[in-house]
């Protein structure tokens, strides 16, 4: 299931990257509304409104191939280690596949959903493929395991790795986030200081770990008040679960970092033209800075800086 479920993560960006090149090509010809009398109506494509349906969607769906991609060469080093008997990477890897499936297929969903009805009434006619893309990949929300399900099993591991990180204990580089100075904030002075990368990943940082932090002491209050483990764990999922779907739990909060940590370390990677490289860390940056218009709510708690 492990592999089942970081093989969903690549096939949802795959879907959502469908759908924004349908989406994208038809905005590129098809007109609407004369802005200027006497001038032929402008391109969909030229509307802000519409870019910011599309350029998400775009940066999203790269994001979720490479993450996924990279999930999937976990997996072979995995097997190899459990082959001589140690199982030590498996409940990291088996949390993190669990959060991203639930996380990727929630948010390609949506995504396949903003896209179809940047198309106007052609999104909904099957010529435009997008009945069929949201009819094969909408199940994923529930295949290998319901999202809400793979949400509180990364929620275990997440409370169990905080109690390990305050008794002092080495944690892995994925979680080292938590040991970050609580001090510390976003550095950023300059609506361009945005611009820089590791500023964005130290805000999601920052994010993540007070987000982790703050939902493990509302259930270990809730423990040391006498309920018992299970029935605080039921108490707390307003903590350990998003309200609504659009807004993000701590869970979510965790996942989105790895994504962003993931895709950036990709893009840097990655051997290709300078002139592509450039693209795909401008997709970087617009995918973080995407996030964080998002959910500035959670983002401003941890940012000295904001303008809005």
């Amino acid at each position: 299931m492990v592999l089942a479920r970081s093989n969903l993560v690549h096939s949802v960006g795959t879907a959502l990257a469908k759908g924004a090149t349908i989406a994208t090509r038809y905005s590129a010809v098809r007109r609407q509304s004369e802005l200027i009398p006497g001038r032929p109506e402008p391109l969909i494509v030229e509307y802000q409104s519409q870019q910011l349906k599309l350029f998400p969607q775009i940066a999203t769906a790269i994001a979720f191939i490479l993450c996924g991609h990279q999930v999937r060469q976990m997996y072979p080093s995995f097997t190899s280690q459990a082959k001589e008997g140690n199982y030590i990477a498996l409940p990291e890897l088996h949390s993190t596949t669990a959060g991203l499936k639930a996380f990727a297929t929630q948010r390609a969903c949506e995504g396949l959903e903003v896209l179809r009805m940047a198309c106007g009434g052609h999104g909904f006619s099957s010529a435009s493929a997008f009945p069929e893309i949201y009819g094969i990949f909408a199940p994923s929300c529930t295949l290998e395991g319901e999202n809400t399900v793979m949400l509180l099993q990364t929620a275990r591991f997440l409370v169990k790795t905080v109690r390990q990180a305050s008794k002092g204990g080495k944690l892995t580089p994925l979680m080292s986030y938590l040991k970050m100075d609580q001090s510390e904030h976003c550095n950023a002075k300059e609506p361009e200081d945005f611009m820089n990368i590791q500023t964005l990943l130290n805000a999601y940082r920052h994010r993540a770990r007070r987000m982790v932090t703050h939902a493990t002491s509302s259930l270990e209050a809730d423990l040391r008040g006498g309920l018992n483990n299970a029935i605080a764990w039921n108490k707390n999922h307003l903590h350990l679960l998003p309200a609504s779907t659009n807004k993000l739990s701590f869970l979510q909060a965790h996942c989105h970092l790895f994504v962003l940590d993931t895709f950036n370390q990709a893009v840097e990677n990655a051997v290709c033209e300078d002139a592509t490289k450039r693209i795909l860390q401008a997709l970087v940056q617009f995918y973080a800075l995407d996030g964080i218009v998002e959910n500035k709510g959670e983002f401003l708690e941890v940012c000295t800086f904001w303008e809005s």
